[in-house]
């Protein structure tokens, strides 16, 4: 699931904490960034595929550029089907989504 996806589909004014996970308050930063949203189970897969990405780059070859680790780090996150893209419309939509029910939730 993309991140621009969880904000769609969890940034709801009408719902307790605005869908965020019971640990965030409701701000203008916190309800733009999608991690924010995810559930307790999610949260320990995510942190499950950051220690495995981490494990994974103690084989990898000495890096000595920034281009090649970038490269590196992109074909890892490709073949783990988590390309989060933050630098797209949808990702500009989901925000601005975030934003209006941000607004509604503040007036209830």
């Amino acid at each position: 699931m993309k991140s621009y996806s969880i904000i769609l589909e969890r940034a709801n004014a009408q719902v307790a904490n605005m869908g965020l996970n019971y640990n965030i308050r409701p701000d203008n930063k916190s309800i733009l960034i999608s991690k924010n949203y995810l559930t307790d189970e999610e949260l320990a897969r995510l942190l499950d595929l950051d220690n495995r990405i981490l494990s994974d780059m103690e084989t990898w070859p000495v890096v000595n550029t920034c281009s090649k680790l970038i490269s590196l780090i992109s074909q890892l996150l490709e073949s783990n089907n988590g390309v989060l893209n933050y630098f797209n419309n949808d990702m500009r939509n989901a925000k601005e989504h975030a934003k209006n029910q941000y607004q509604i939730f503040r007036n209830i």
